[in-house]
């Protein structure tokens, strides 16, 4: 839960053409607060991203900060890395709660985004 975290702290970064600072923060944040964080930085970067135009989205950077300098990649790589890497780690978890005998929700839109209850 604490890459997803870092992920979506990276999502919503690059939504806002802001630098994503390494190395990251350890807060230590508990649970709660990691997934409360974690749903925020998601539905604040799909808020951000809808109301831009292709050509907008087009021009962001993924820009890392850090000791050694200032790099910025192509926003396309927000793809090729913390998009996809955040999709695999959240059907790991999904994994993990159905053999806990803690599944999903059955009602749950996951392509709409919404509880059908």
């Amino acid at each position: 839960l604490e890459h997803l975290f870092g992920l979506s702290d990276m999502i919503v970064k690059a939504a806002k053409n802001a630098p994503i600072i390494r190395p990251a923060d350890d807060t230590g944040m508990s649970f709660e607060e990691l997934r409360e964080g974690t749903l925020h930085n998601l539905k604040d970067a799909s808020d951000l991203y809808q109301g831009q135009s292709a050509e907008e989205i087009s021009r962001l950077e993924v820009l890392f900060e850090s000791q050694g300098g200032r790099r910025a990649f192509p926003f396309w790589q927000m793809l090729n890395w913390p998009i996809a890497d955040a999709l695999y780690h959240t059907g790991q978890i999904v994994s993990y709660r159905r053999v806990s005998g803690n599944p999903m929700n059955p009602k749950v839109n996951v392509f709409m985004g919404r509880n059908n209850e």
